[in-house]
């Protein structure tokens, strides 16, 4: 079938679906369609508000189609209920007979229509007057635990056919405003340390009277008062009092500090409680006394060190509890995320034991991980009809030198059956023999070798002086990747440190000082005649022998949370210099300049760049089983003096799996570019803009799908004469927007990961104007381009697990 008229049967149904949401409704009901949430003042936040809404309209995806709710209404519900009834009958008459011969009951299945309205489908939200005044009386009592004593909610309902919008009109008033704050403090050995704390109090005057303020406050300064050694301390302790008789919306407030008493009605006095010992251990063996070898540093004692498997001076850098400081909650929350940060225990465990008077004894108990891990990963790949198969066998020892460290050793290779462009010849006779003798003419192979130590590795640096990171590490990395391709070979040699590290805030920092990249190719006669055909000068100078002598910062952050429900979002920003530093210091090294007048190291000119990029997602939880994902990336890369355009392996490409799926990879841009100017050569710009939207949703069991639509491009940043169309413009590069559109599907289980996205091209910029969309009509060179998938990709993943402890 002609995809023009595959997309204007998916857009028919759509609005059609839109249409016949309300066919299946019974007199005097009303489908929901819209909640609006007025505030008279606008001083209310209304979204605030939204939480407390009872009835919400029926999910939409991308935007305006409700989908689940047009799936719900697809099968016909009558005849769903008589098959159901039918099936469950049988299936009573079948188990009777199982059960009979001592058989296991068989449970019910559903129908595919059962499983479309059930699972998929989501029914009509049906406008319910009982649940709309709920909802604005909620939202009154939400106002008045605010500080709005007088607020009211009033709904509105407009019926219109068989839909009905509800509007809540909310009329706050005018707030309670904090006054003043005092303490009450019974117990005034404390006095202090509640003034102290109070100082950093939440609650001040001329905040807005919230309700939920306290709590927080409550929290916070119980952990404040655990922190200055008060282990006993706890939030039934604190007690509010709120005071308005002061007229003109104002409040006092009194903070209560409430102490325990004993049998004869005297005050006990809250009392602070200092570390006597600390132990660490292994699970049991403290309690249990099976105590084979004790050791110590720093006052901390270690006992069965064998057994843990690390080294005592690695433990006390990641322990912060210390014999003879006061108990704090602070010290003990981050002694455990340090432990944990170094990935080679299953099992923490911090408590303390009352030893004596305001004495504690910690102790830390902990269970090592498997060592060694051995992991294989095979993957068959089905990209644009180009068949192949790549694999990896992957070691891991968690803990090399007894010290956390992370050795990883990778070894891949790949085949691949690309198709040739007429007149490709191979490189050599190696190369001849291997065709001959495999259906692939594609290879890729090389080993990678990683070591990451769990601290920052300064050596000329007194660490002790270092602020305190959570999982700070450095890693190393050194790898050799071979290329074989129809139309060249590739040898790829990298070495790179780097150092990571996180705030307590969520935000991951990432500085890699150095990258050594050295890049040697071997062009065919062919290629190369290819290369200059494009005129492309940029294209042809990513095809060279280059050094890549490069360095970057990352910064990201994330808001995720543990609620599984609860929306997040995903920021990372990432700036890189390459070969600046080289190439401000190369005549002072002596370093010599080719016929292009270009720096080199070792007779190959070196790489000089700087590049930018900014990516952004949004995570949105619609339900347990569904969620919408968005994206936008841009990037832009600025070749300097050096070398006049990016290294290949620095440039943006676009296209594929985890790009714009509609292309397959480097088949995109840049910019206007025809495809008849590309010479069937992959495709590099050195400035990218790319947008996704994906709704992702439960089919069955670990089946998942997945509904997207990608746009996008890839740009030069220089204009070129002959190809005037790859340049980036502000004022027109949302002309040249690829965009694509299509479903996925996903089965996931632990060994085994399929995934399929089958994209359509629904505007592609290097069609001529009045060819772009999918909908116009096309030359007939260009009929073949739009019947077929723009991007398949498959993948299949084995990846078995041997730990060896």
């Amino acid at each position: 079938m002609d995809l023009k008229k595959v997309f204007y049967i998916i857009l028919l149904s759509a609005l059609f679906g839109a249409c016949s949401n309300t066919k299946y409704l019974k007199e005097n009901e009303y489908l929901l369609t819209k909640v609006n949430i007025q505030s008279a003042s606008g001083e209310i936040n209304t979204e605030e508000l939204e939480p407390f809404l009872k009835q919400k309209p029926n999910r939409k995806i991308f935007f305006f189609f409700r989908f689940h709710l047009w799936v719900y209404n697809l099968p016909d519900v009558v005849k769903i209920e008589e098959k159901r009834l039918l099936r469950k009958k049988k299936y009573e008459e079948k188990n009777q007979k199982r059960k009979f011969k001592g058989k296991k009951e068989k449970h019910y299945r559903r129908s595919f229509g059962e499983w479309l309205k059930e699972v998929v489908g989501e029914p009509p939200v049906i406008y319910n007057k009982l649940l709309t005044q709920k909802t604005a009386e909620q939202m009154e009592m939400y106002l008045h635990q605010n500080g709005y004593f007088r607020a009211t909610v009033k709904d509105t309902v407009i019926f219109k056919r068989k839909k009905a919008k509800v509007i809540y009109r909310v009329n706050a008033g005018e707030p309670y405003t904090i006054r003043k704050v005092r303490f009450s403090i019974i117990d005034t050995t404390i006095k202090n340390d509640v003034i102290q704390i109070g100082k950093e109090s939440l609650i001040k005057p001329g905040e807005r009277f919230r309700r939920a303020l306290f709590e927080e406050e409550r929290i916070r300064f119980s952990n404040e008062m655990k922190n200055l050694g008060y282990y006993d301390f706890s939030p039934s302790y604190i007690e509010f009092k709120a005071d308005s008789s002061a007229g003109r919306r104002k409040i006092d407030i009194t903070m209560v500090i409430k102490s325990l008493k004993d049998s004869l009605d005297q005050i006990i006095p809250h009392k602070k409680w200092r570390i006597e010992s600390v132990t660490v251990c292994p699970k049991g063996v403290f309690s249990e006394a099976q105590v084979i070898a004790a050791d110590s540093i720093n006052d901390v004692t270690c006992l069965n060190l064998a057994e843990i498997g690390i080294r005592k001076e690695v433990l006390d850098k990641n322990i912060f509890i210390r014999p003879g400081d006061y108990y704090s909650l602070k010290k003990t929350e981050y002694t455990r995320k340090r432990l944990g940060s170094l990935n080679i225990f299953r099992y923490i465990n911090i408590r303390y034991e009352k030893t004596g008077d305001s004495q504690l004894q910690a102790v830390i108990e902990l269970v090592a991980s498997p060592k060694h891990a051995l992991g294989i990963e095979v993957n068959g790949t089905n990209r644009a009809g180009n068949l192949g198969i790549n694999g990896s066998v992957n070691y891991q020892n968690k803990n090399t030198f007894s010290g956390a460290e992370v050795l990883k050793i990778n070894v891949l290779g790949g085949l691949e059956a690309q198709k040739l462009t007429v007149g490709t010849s191979t490189s050599d006779n190696t190369k001849s023999e291997i065709v001959k003798q495999l259906p692939f003419n594609t290879i890729e192979y090389g080993p990678n070798i990683s070591l990451d130590i769990p601290e920052l590795f300064l050596p000329a640096i007194n660490k002790d002086k270092l602020p305190k990171y959570y999982a700070p590490e450095t890693s190393f990395n050194a790898s050799y990747n071979f290329q074989q391709r129809p139309d060249y070979t590739r040898n790829i040699a990298l070495f790179s440190y780097a150092y990571s590290w996180k705030s307590e805030k969520n935000v991951q920092f990432y500085f890699q000082p150095a990258e050594i990249n050295s890049v040697k190719i071997n062009k065919t006669p062919d290629f190369e005649k290819r290369l200059k055909a494009t005129n492309n000068s940029y294209l042809i100078n990513s095809y060279t022998d280059h050094l890549i002598s490069a360095g970057k910062f990352t910064v990201s952050y994330s808001n995720v949370t543990d609620n599984p429900f609860k929306n997040f979002f995903y920021v990372r920003t990432l700036i890189e210099s390459g070969g600046n530093l080289l190439y401000f210091f190369a005549p002072n090294l002596g370093l010599a300049q080719n016929e292009n007048r270009s720096y080199t190291l070792f007779g190959i000119p070196f790489s000089q760049y700087l590049k930018f990029d900014v990516e952004y997602s949004y995570h949105s939880i619609l339900t347990k089983s569904t969620s919408m994902v968005y994206r936008v990336f841009a990037g832009v890369g600025e070749p300097l003096k050096n070398l006049t355009s990016l290294p290949f392996e620095k440039s943006y490409f676009g296209g594929g799996a985890n790009g714009i799926r509609a292309w397959t990879i480097r088949t995109l841009g840049p910019g206007a570019l025809p495809d008849t100017a590309t010479g069937k050569i992959d495709q590099i710009g050195d400035i990218q803009i790319e947008a996704n939207a994906e709704y992702r949703f439960d089919i069955y069991s670990s089946f998942k799908g997945a509904l997207f639509i990608d746009a996008g491009n890839i740009w030069l940043h220089k204009k070129n004469s002959i190809v005037p169309e790859t340049a980036f413009d502000f004022t027109s590069f949302y002309r040249q927007f690829a965009i694509g559109g299509g479903f996925g599907l996903r089965y996931d289980m632990e060994f085994l990961i399929f995934r399929l996205d089958l994209g359509i091209p629904l505007r592609d910029p290097s069609l001529p104007n009045g060819e772009r969309w999918i909908f116009q009509p096309k030359n007939q060179t260009n009929t073949n381009r739009m019947a077929a998938f723009g991007a398949s990709y498959q993948k299949y993943k084995i990846k078995p697990l041997l730990n060896i402890a």
